[in-house]
């Protein structure tokens, strides 16, 4: 996906549409890192996607691999130079900001460390028809037991709380600043709704050409090598009747 993302943007980077991406399916991964009880403390990153990877093994629905991709692992470390000591961190992945269009990628591949080899997950996967991605935002998961931000993360809260772009997410706060707010952002969206038809339109248009352009190489190397090989049985056939 992401290769596919790099040639289309490469094409359009010096066209009207070079951030048709960005603005359609581009969105924003947090990790963060938060400590322990014992030595609270937190810290968070940034960065973009295009598409989001969702493990399929051990997961029966969509909704059990978003979980599992907000889960997190819990990492020990060393605290205070003593290594008898361990202190806990929990590194978890959230979505910070959530695209108009979100692109889910299903890996559906593991690693068999018996042969080293890749092997087909053939398990089902269902899905439904409407997904809310609100409870995996930065800002709606809630801190695990065991684990404190202290006063880091009180320092992110405000940064926190503006991330998500999700609609109907503020939190039910019904000030009149928030609704002004949410009005102007609602119209921006349906200003932008007839431009995002546009990028797509185009992206697609440039992913038919490549995909008859494809074609096209794919049909010319089996006429060539159709040739080759009908010139190769007639040639035998010549050396036999001498």
């Amino acid at each position: 996906m992401h290769q596919l993302v790099d040639r289309v943007q490469k094409q359009l980077a010096n066209s009207p549409h070079s951030r048709c991406f960005e603005s359609t399916i581009g969105g924003k991964i947090a990790t963060e890192i938060i400590g322990a009880s014992k030595a609270p403390s937190y810290k968070v990153r940034q960065e973009p996607f295009v598409s989001l990877g969702l493990e399929v093994k051990g997961n029966a629905t969509l909704t059990e691999a978003l979980e599992a991709f907000v889960e997190g692992e819990r990492i020990e470390l060393a605290g205070d130079g003593n290594v008898d000591r361990k202190v806990a961190i929990l590194k978890r992945r959230s979505i910070a900001e959530a695209p108009p269009c979100i692109v889910l990628d299903l890996n559906c591949f593991t690693i068999d460390y018996e042969t080293f080899s890749p092997v087909k997950v053939l398990d089902r996967l269902a899905f439904p028809m409407d997904l809310d991605l609100a409870p995996y935002c930065v800002n709606r998961l809630d801190i695990p037991e065991g684990y404190d931000g202290g006063d880091d993360l009180r320092k992110h809260l405000p940064f926190l709380s503006i991330r998500e772009r999700l609609p109907g997410a503020s939190g039910g706060n019904s000030s009149k600043e928030e609704d002004a707010k949410g009005s102007a952002r609602r119209e921006e969206d349906e200003k932008n709704a007839a431009v995002r038809k546009v990028e797509i339109s185009e992206i697609n248009h440039i992913l038919m050409d490549q995909a008859k352009k494809q074609t096209k190489r794919d049909q010319d190397s089996e006429l060539k090598a159709n040739a080759k090989e009908s010139k190769c049985q007639a040639g035998k056939l010549k050396g036999g009747a001498k």
